[in-house]
């Protein structure tokens, strides 16, 4: 019987921009798990499995240090596909070392499409350290088929130190096989003692909405069940958010949001 051991993980695993968002949870199973409550050091053998959705791990060897240093040996296979891991459209294998908001190391890895090798990673190095920067996640799912999605992250002005006045957005350009281009775009603002807040947009040209006609009575789609509005082709979503400590007892917290149709937050 394989043992199960959830680590909660601070920061974001980003082999070579397979992983670009922060991951919180890692769950992990394998045949062997010996871990340390005190200094949170483990290490899995045997069949490991690690899974931050959408992301999963297969190896046979896994260690995590004391300060957060996570070491998959070679092979390790990663992927987003969901299909059986005997039918991955795609995957990328090699060695992984992973040191907690720090940085990825990736050594001899292949990309491989169909089980077959298409490029070759000698040595990658990913910072994880950086407030700004161009952010790229690409992969694949069933329900969009091959993606690849864009982040460019700047500062506009000041800083976010407490106290300080701060400024900084993001700009996103995503595609998906199955539905098209979205763009999008964020601002981050501190207004010094009185709070954070941030505005988002997205837009997309959606190739693809009428899946929720097709499959509004099929079980295995509840998800495009549409309980609410029609699905338009040109989708988009608005939302603005602030939260401020007025004293130590007392808080205020913004929030709107409007959406194109019932299931746009899902693509927000």
């Amino acid at each position: 019987m394989k043992k199960r051991l959830t680590m909660f993980a601070a920061g974001a695993i980003a082999a070579g921009a397979v992983f670009a968002e922060p991951l919180e949870e890692l769950k992990i199973s394998a045949d062997r798990i010996v871990a340390d409550r005190v200094t949170g050091a483990m290490a899995a053998t045997g069949n490991v499995c690690a899974v931050a959705s959408p992301v999963s791990l297969r190896s046979q060897y896994i260690t995590k240090s004391a300060d957060g240093v996570y070491e998959f040996s070679d092979p390790t296979s990663v992927t987003t596909c969901t299909n059986d891991w005997d039918s991955l459209h795609w995957r990328l294998s090699g060695e992984v070392r992973y040191s907690a908001g720090k940085h990825v190391i990736l050594k001899n890895a292949w990309l491989r499409m169909f089980n077959v090798p298409v490029l070759w990673f000698p040595y990658w190095y990913y910072p994880m350290d950086t407030d700004y920067g161009l952010r790229v996640m690409p992969g694949y799912t069933g329900r969009w088929g091959a993606y690849l999605m864009t982040k460019y992250v700047y500062g506009l002005y000041g800083g976010y130190d407490p106290g300080e006045l701060g400024l900084s957005g993001n700009t996103r350009f995503d595609w998906r096989h199955k539905n098209g281009v979205a763009l999008g775009q964020a601002l981050n603002w501190q207004l010094g003692d009185f709070g954070r807040g941030k505005f988002k947009v997205y837009y997309a040209w959606d190739e693809n909405e009428d899946r929720y006609d097709r499959h509004w009575s099929d079980r295995r789609h509840w998800n495009y069940r549409n309980w609410g509005s029609e699905v338009p082709g040109d989708r988009y979503a608005i939302s603005l958010e602030h939260h401020a400590d007025l004293t130590e007892r007392d808080a205020l917290h913004l929030a709107a949001a409007y959406y194109s149709d019932s299931h746009s937050a899902a693509i927000f």
